[in-house]
């Protein structure tokens, strides 16, 4: 992304590896990367959150460790939720300039 957005502010010039990079590699590696990620593993991660905060919380350590602080952790659990639709949204957003870059 770094790469990509060097390349609108700074026009690579023709031939350079830097031209190779915007244009050929960080392009299709950022949306690969942002798919597996951020879509795909983020649902198997946010279980695992899941998972582990229940584990703390029935054993007592939540409470031990943080006294009156365990609400932290259910708005963790509340929050990704809305953060893993935020990724689908975003990914939607990123296959749309996609497709207008392979059109154009």
């Amino acid at each position: 992304l770094v790469a990509m957005d060097l390349g609108k502010y700074f026009e690579p010039q023709p031939g350079t590896v830097f031209e190779f990079m915007v244009e050929t590699l960080a392009g299709p590696s950022f949306v690969v990367l942002f798919l597996f990620y951020r879509v795909i593993l983020w649902w198997p991660t946010t279980r695992l959150l899941y998972n582990d905060i229940q584990a703390v919380r029935s054993s007592g350590q939540a409470e031990q460790l943080r006294p009156g602080r365990t609400w932290v952790l259910h708005l963790l659990l509340w929050l990704a939720v809305p953060m893993g639709i935020l990724q689908l949204y975003w990914f939607a957003l990123i296959v749309g300039e996609v497709q207008s870059a392979l059109i154009a």
